[in-house]
């Protein structure tokens, strides 16, 4: 049977370096094969000599035989899990045209095409958030929702999913700051605004429990990994505000991810260094984890996972094997 250059390319990067090929390869052998300035038997030369398969062949690691994450491997777990990372419930168009608008009304001073370009890169992590939203709380007619860290994809929650009562929280900061946060918050239909420093080891304090109060599902994305506490302590004051059968929706980084594995194959630290001058925006990565240190986490803290899967929001390619993407995706509810 003859195989297609494109399909002879695929085969050589699975059974060479175990992935496939990223959209430049591809289309840089495919054209090699087509114009006749590569044999296969080329391609196949150029892969086994470069310094990837070197790495790979040393690496045994598959997430398939990790005992760590054989216990999370249950039909129900596997049937939402896929649901969440292949299901397109809120069409990209819906989404394109929502963000269009919103950022039409948000200006373009300064302050603003800052937001813009924040927001333009983590545009699609948006997307998966709201689309995740819409499958998790499918039939709850007002679910109460808690966004931790005010930022530019707060107002756009109630435009996409507008049945849900909103709460927003961040941490307190200077009195302009904090204003500007609870201005977001009121711009985009929240019902309260609570400051907490999630930084404090107990920052679930009875007043702020209170303010609160019993919340349905809470976005935790991209916040963890901003924390110099331990995870476990962060995420069991987390659960203790869902209600029973409330969710708890988290994103952080991947420690695994493609961009780590090569830097240390380089012998590079793919740790950030704390800042020189400190670290007063908040934006230092203190620790990224792993999708099974994630999923244990949320257990030790008193949650049930129930979805996890791993995202190529930030990725240039669709990155194989999946857990090399760049961001780690995990929903629990309260444990029983």
């Amino acid at each position: 049977m003859d195989v297609t250059h494109g399909d002879f390319v695929s085969l050589a990067f699975r059974g060479v370096l175990r992935r496939e090929p990223t959209n430049a390869e591809r289309s840089r052998l495919e054209a090699a094969l087509s114009a006749g300035t590569s044999s296969q038997a080329d391609v196949l030369r150029e892969l086994v000599e470069c310094e990837e398969y070197g790495a790979v062949g040393t690496d045994t690691y598959r997430e398939e035989d990790d005992p760590r994450l054989r216990r999370f491997r249950t039909g129900p777990i596997e049937s939402l899990s896929r649901r969440l990372r292949d299901d397109v419930v809120v069409p990209q168009e819906h989404f394109d045209a929502v963000w269009s608008d919103y950022l039409v009304e948000l200006g373009d001073g300064p302050g603003e095409q800052v937001l813009k370009r924040y927001g333009e890169e983590h545009r699609r992590r948006f997307h998966a958030t709201v689309n995740a939203m819409q499958i998790l709380l499918e039939g709850r007619e007002a679910p109460r929702v808690l966004d931790f860290g005010v930022s530019v994809f707060t107002p756009m929650i109630k435009r996409i999913v507008p049945q849900v009562e909103l709460v927003t929280s961040d941490r307190p900061t200077d009195p302009d700051q904090e204003a500007y946060f609870r201005r977001v918050s009121a711009y985009s239909g929240a019902s309260a605004h609570v400051a907490i420093d999630l930084a404090e080891p107990e920052f679930l304090t009875a007043e702020n429990q209170a303010a609160i109060g019993e919340i349905d599902f809470i976005i935790f994305t991209e916040v963890l990994e901003h924390l110099p506490s331990n995870p476990v302590r962060v995420l069991e004051q987390l659960i203790r505000l869902l209600s029973p059968d409330g969710q708890l929706y988290v994103t952080t980084p991947n420690c695994f991810a493609r961009r780590c594995l090569d830097a240390i194959r380089r012998r590079v630290n793919p740790q950030q260094v704390f800042p020189y001058e400190g670290n007063p925006a908040g934006v230092h990565h203190y620790r990224e984890l792993p999708m099974a240190e994630l999923l244990v986490s949320l257990v030790e803290a008193g949650g049930q996972p129930i979805g996890f899967y791993y995202s190529d929001c930030w990725d240039d390619d669709e990155i194989f094997p999946r857990d090399q993407r760049s961001c780690l995706v995990a929903t629990a509810k309260r444990g029983t």
